[in-house]
């Protein structure tokens, strides 16, 4: 994943997870990340995390402004494919926010000139941003696969009055928001 070489010196641990340094909004900064991309691209099991605007911003302005250099360098690669990936961090019932992730669905160099190639980059972003945000405005865990669980509660010591009362009552406690109305004392 390209970093901007500045972040890089301040945060050097993330290069051992693949970062590298980029000299951005430059044209050598542009020759840097399409000859580092390619060669990450041209590894047999080579991945490239991009943020496809350049910059971290707002995902909900539409269209999105993404940069023209995905599309070029997936013409260059015709193997390679751009697989559109939305994150938010809803808080939905407890504390601390979700982390929600959602992967759309892979667009290729076989979408048709650069300029449809890079049309359809954003098309397909925007669409998965879309779905994802549907679906976290559900709060319906449902469709997500849990991969890491966090404490849930307001915490040990807000916590520790409903806890006591529940176990002088006799009954369960659980922590969780959620639970409030499943029959076990969250209250």
């Amino acid at each position: 994943a390209p970093i901007d070489r500045a972040a890089l010196r301040r945060y050097p641990l993330l290069e051992r997870f693949g970062f590298f340094g980029i000299r951005p909004d430059s044209a050598a900064g542009a020759r840097e990340l399409l000859a580092a991309s390619r060669a990450v691209l041209g590894m047999e099991r080579g991945i490239l995390a991009l943020t496809a605007q350049g910059r971290f911003g707002d995902v909900r302005p539409r269209p999105l402004a993404i940069k023209r250099g995905l599309a070029l360098l997936l013409k260059e690669i015709p193997h390679a494919r751009a697989v559109p990936v939305a994150i938010e961090y809803p808080f939905w019932n407890e504390r601390l926010p979700e982390c929600l992730i959602r992967f759309g669905a892979g667009v290729g160099a076989d979408a048709g000139s650069a300029d449809d190639l890079h049309a359809a980059l954003g098309a397909a972003l925007e669409r998965t941003l879309d779905e994802l945000a549907t679906l976290a405005i559900a709060r319906d865990p449902a469709p997500f696969e849990e991969v890491l669980a966090g404490r849930v509660g307001a915490g040990r010591l807000p916590d520790l009055a409903q806890r006591l009362r529940a176990r002088l009552s006799g009954r369960r406690f659980d922590a969780a928001h959620g639970a409030i109305g499943r029959g076990a004392d969250g209250v």
